[in-house]
């Protein structure tokens, strides 16, 4: 599988460059446990990023209304 970007300017994302790997899985092993179980470790590191990226926003933005 592979992913892109999509907050990239459209002259950037169609560029092979742009294209990146998420994960490689052999057939058998999708059919055995599932699309979602292999990328549920991913799908999860993405979550935590999200959350921390939230916060840090929030803090940012709670600094600026406070100065």
């Amino acid at each position: 599988m592979y992913y892109l970007l999509g907050n990239l300017h459209p002259k950037f994302r169609s560029s092979l460059k742009s294209i990146q790997l998420l994960c490689v899985a052999r057939n058998a092993i999708i059919v055995k446990y599932g699309i979602a179980e292999i990328l549920k470790p991913i799908v999860e590191s993405i979550q935590k990023l999200e959350e921390v990226l939230n916060w840090c926003i929030h803090r940012e933005l709670m600094l600026l209304i406070y100065m």
